[in-house]
């Protein structure tokens, strides 16, 4: 008897032990964490391509990747999610979106939501009853907006369309009053749009989408500040073009979802991929996180002032 005592003893020594332990390394992650992120103003989360309603498990994924963020960043600022959101458009898609995002994300976070080309899908609707329904369900200002988080001008943009992105000239002129309002060149401006610039970010060769893209460049490229994200392709983070600097910094976003790469090929079906941005006083930090293992694959610093050529 008093040998099975021992070894029961000696068994919850050891379980205590392992949980012990367990706790230790993440309170040492986490410490680690916390230490990088001293003096940063402002930290937030940048996804897309979360397509509710579709396939590769779509509501359990972006609930993992919620969850890994606000384990990683419990007190982030702001969350950015850059377009097709749903699958289809419809309410149903909408409100099982909202509901996920609402009971996992960060509570006291800024939320950004833009519009991809999936918002535009549902049979029947005008693109603009699509987006009234966009702005009726998710709760944004409109359908392009602008906010400002701990002092960080925040731009969102619209595609207006259900293919290629065809910025208005109303958006357009919108958004060369809106970017210059308090612009410092040692400021970054965060800009989202779904679709990127051609031949820019991985995955822009084959899709780029922006039909007026020399109207929407003219006006981005007078503030070399900008960092502009962008969906859409779904290509992978791993990839050193994740980041394009030309007169300007745009990132590929990847997708929460399901991951691609060269050739349009499908990366396996547990891949799920999105962005973290940590802001500091003359730098900002762009980190490339995979969900589905809950690792960092890649990172990306930039400089301010961040001036061109």
């Amino acid at each position: 008897m008093k040998r099975k005592l021992r070894i029961i003893f000696v068994i919850i020594v050891a379980i205590s032990s392992i949980f012990i332990v367990s706790s230790s390394m993440k309170n040492i992650r986490a410490k680690t964490k916390l230490d990088e992120l001293k003096g940063a103003k402002l930290v937030f989360p940048v996804i897309s391509d979360v397509h509710i309603g579709g396939f590769f498990f779509s509501e359990r994924k972006f609930k993992n990747a919620l969850i890994d963020l606000k384990e990683l960043y419990p007190n982030y600022n702001a969350i950015a999610i850059v377009g097709d959101c749903v699958n289809s458009g419809t309410k149903a898609e909408y409100m099982s979106f909202m509901n996920i995002l609402n009971k996992y994300k960060e509570d006291n976070a800024k939320v950004m939501l833009s519009m991809g080309n999936h918002e535009y899908y549902c049979k029947g609707p005008s693109n603009r009853e699509h987006e009234n329904i966009f702005v009726h369900e998710t709760g944004m200002a409109a359908i392009y907006y602008d906010k400002w988080v701990q002092g960080y001008h925040f731009i969102i943009l619209a595609p207006e369309n259900n293919g290629y992105a065809k910025l208005s000239d109303n958006q357009l002129n919108w958004l060369k009053e809106t970017i210059k309002k308090n612009a410092s060149i040692d400021k970054p401006i965060f800009i989202f749009l779904h679709q990127p610039f051609k031949d820019t970010v991985f995955g822009s060769d084959a899709w780029a989408g922006i039909e007026n893209h020399e109207e929407l460049y003219d006006i981005l490229k007078m503030y070399p500040q900008v960092m502009f994200f962008t969906g859409h392709s779904h290509y992978n983070l791993e990839h050193n073009k994740t980041m394009c600097k030309k007169d300007f910094t745009m990132f590929n976003t990847g997708s929460v979802n399901y991951i691609m790469t060269k050739g349009d090929r499908y990366e396996p079906a547990s891949l799920s991929q999105g962005l973290v941005v940590e802001v500091f006083e003359h730098k900002v930090v762009v980190r490339c996180r995979e969900f589905s293992t809950h690792k960092w694959i890649g990172k990306y610093e930039v400089e301010f002032p961040n001036v061109s050529k």
